[in-house]
């Protein structure tokens, strides 16, 4: 799977994190782990019109929104020659879109119609390039979001630099905006779909392995303290808990991978398996 990314309009970036694409013409890795990357998103795919992605023997929709993951990760099976479109919303583009509890939709894989209106798979099917779906979805969003756009959060502040609070604890971040902790707390899970420590566990997690991606294996345990795990062992649980590997196994499958077979962005959420 080669993957090529695509940063969206200035107009749009504060709803749209990325966009990516790819045409799976080679089947050399039929399988693809999933990570939790703080992102929720959007995926249009299709081979020759029929789902080309499948959670085990399930296909999964062919345009679909993904919603935050709580911690571990999924394998999705990948048919060879299956087109696909992805969209990377910010932490906080669902609920300022759509006004629902994003909550709601953790750990879930929901058919892109049934929120986003007047989305037409047939058309979509049409589309052969990157270029034009690019220039479909852009069009789309910008209309869909001059229609429906909210009244921005403060939690929105905080969403979009958060690892600059990975260090505050929820109760220093409720008094710098002057809501009581309960306030605090039920804002951001309903604006994040995560609990702050949850969403902050998830973030570390992605930091550690942005740092994994350039040390080598004797500098692992500065990882840990770098992110301020209680110790090496602990740090090694919660990366397992998300990936399945440790860190040591994580950075042998990383130096293993070739260009095209992971999904660099920011935070990590495509590999092969």
């Amino acid at each position: 799977m080669n993957i090529k990314l695509f940063e969206p309009p200035a107009a749009l970036h504060w709803i749209v994190k990325g966009y990516w694409y790819s045409d799976a013409t080679s089947g050399k890795h039929a399988s693809y782990r999933i990570y939790a990357d703080g992102y929720p998103g959007l995926i249009f795919q299709h081979q020759q019109g029929q789902s080309g992605l499948f959670r085990g023997d399930t296909p999964l929709p062919l345009c679909f929104v993904y919603g935050q993951k709580t911690k571990g990760f999924c394998l999705n099976q990948c048919a060879d020659g299956t087109l696909f479109f992805g969209i990377q919303f910010q932490p906080y583009a669902l609920k300022h879109i759509f006004g629902i509890d994003t909550a709601q939709l953790t750990d879930l894989c929901i058919d892109a119609r049934e929120l986003f209106e007047g989305i037409q798979l047939e058309p979509l099917l049409h589309l052969t390039n990157e270029q034009q779906l690019l220039d479909y979805f852009t069009t789309y969003l910008s209309q869909f979001i001059h229609q429906n756009v909210t009244q921005p959060s403060y939690i929105v502040l905080i969403a979009k630099s958060f690892e600059q609070y990975i260090g505050c604890s929820s109760l220093q971040l409720a008094k710098e905006y002057r809501v009581s902790s309960r306030t605090f707390q039920r804002d951001f899970k309903a604006h994040i779909g995560l609990s702050f420590e949850a969403y902050k566990q998830l973030i570390k997690f992605q930091m550690a392995v942005g740092h994994l991606q350039q040390l080598k294996e004797e500098k692992l345990v500065h990882v840990a303290y770098d992110l301020n795990y209680a110790d090496q062992a602990h740090f090694g649980r919660v990366f397992k808990s998300y990936t399945g590997y440790t860190p040591k196994e994580f950075v042998q499958k990383i130096a293993g991978c070739k260009a095209g077979e992971l999904l660099h962005t920011q935070r990590l959420r495509i590999i092969a398996d």
